[in-house]
């Protein structure tokens, strides 16, 4: 089996937990497309190997997250 790229080991990720993972067309951040991660917006970057999520409270902003802090956004996202 071949290795996994860093996007293809995040959608598989989400695919275990149950979670929709998918293109948002027409969306993108600094170049970037933008995904949905359950009930969070993610964009993927393989060069650089981060995770950047939109954070919903407040001021919508995006900054790097690891894939517990990007579950427990979802969790709460769930939870409203």
């Amino acid at each position: 089996m071949a290795d996994l790229s860093f996007k293809e080991s995040i959608q598989a990720y989400a695919m275990e937990q149950g979670l929709l993972f998918m293109p948002r067309v027409g969306k993108f951040y600094n170049g970037m497309p933008v995904y949905e991660f359950g009930t969070v917006s993610i964009c993927i970057d393989s060069v650089k190997g981060l995770l950047y999520a939109q954070r919903q409270e407040g001021i919508k902003r995006w900054s790097a997250v690891t894939l517990t802090e990007l579950m427990e956004m979802d969790r709460k996202g769930r939870s409203c």
